[in-house]
């Protein structure tokens, strides 16, 4: 709770971290419990020879390129466990419910998944056109982003109804859930 604040009002979460109160420190302290399990993610790396985990793979590819050091994989340990909790999480909820709403739908694509073969793999799953059109929707209508989405209103700026929005301008806005009962 205390990141989806922060990141909306970091103003709060700066004046949060400092108050006296344990509790509320903890809840902002979101970040740094994040750095903290992405620092384990680098330290298992080193530990089992760097050739095993999502960041080990990470390590040796920018060993062609540029540098990365290991609070470059911890900063990226943290965005892969936001991004890879949360949404999937919120989509793959959304996605249940809507289908479980029409059990003609559901039987449809269950007929479908009846027909992979044996041993399937990911390449037999993405040709289920069905199933694939199920997942896209629910993502075009239940957007999992927990959290604005803010954008620049171009030079010259724009008129939104009657409202002119100056260029230059951050203006957010928030995934909008159509839920169709």
């Amino acid at each position: 709770m205390g990141g989806g604040i922060g990141a909306e009002l970091p103003l709060i979460r700066s004046i949060g971290k400092r108050l006296p109160i344990k509790l509320c420190q903890d809840l902002w302290m979101v970040n740094d419990y994040l750095m903290e399990y992405g620092k384990i993610a680098v330290d298992n790396m080193r530990a089992e020879g760097g050739n095993t985990n999502i960041f080990a793979g990470m390590m040796k590819a920018a060993e062609k390129g540029e540098k990365l050091d290991d609070i470059d994989v911890q900063i990226e340990a943290q965005s892969l466990i936001v991004a890879g909790t949360d949404t999937t999480s919120t989509t793959l909820t959304f996605l249940v419910w809507a289908v479980l709403l029409r059990p003609d739908l559901q039987r449809e694509i269950e007929e479908e998944v009846r027909g992979l073969p044996e041993g399937f793999r990911d390449s037999d799953v993405e040709r289920l056109e069905l199933l694939n059109a199920v997942i896209e929707e629910t993502l075009r209508l239940y957007g999992a982003a927990p959290g604005s989405l803010p954008r620049l209103v171009p030079v010259g700026g724009v008129f939104f109804g009657d409202l002119y929005l100056p260029g230059g301008t951050v203006v957010s806005t928030q995934v909008i859930l159509y839920l169709k009962l």
